[in-house]
């Protein structure tokens, strides 16, 4: 199962790259740094850093496959882990509340994957 993604280790990845980069423009004699795959990273790594509005802040993406759980884990944060443990929170559709607090996120696709984060 894919897991979420920190926005500050993925800035790392995205400096890395540039650094390697870099490098190779200051001497152009040497081999290229990054190979195609690294490229192609670099390039979506810096499509998501200007779509995600929180980037420098430590925004999470949430694995879309992980979003149920989320749900869940934000309103057992919200109303306390013991009201969850008995009726009604027993009865709750959690992919239905999911998919109603979805709409509060925004979409980002990764890596052929879909994550969300806070519209």
């Amino acid at each position: 199962m894919p897991s979420n993604l920190d926005t500050r280790e993925l800035q790392a990845r995205l400096e890395e790259l540039e650094a390697m980069r870099e490098a190779h423009a200051d001497d152009p004699e040497t081999e290229p740094e990054l190979d195609a795959e690294e490229e192609r990273e670099l390039e979506e790594l810096q499509t998501l850093s200007e779509e995600v509005s929180d980037w420098n802040y430590g925004e999470t993406l949430i694995h879309e496959s992980n979003f149920e759980s989320y749900a869940r884990e934000l309103a057992e944060d919200i109303s306390g882990r013991d009201a969850f443990d008995s009726w009604p929170m027993t009865c709750i559709g959690w992919k239905q509340a999911a998919e109603a607090l979805q709409s509060d996120f925004t979409t980002y696709e990764y890596e052929g994957e879909t994550y969300y984060a806070r519209a």
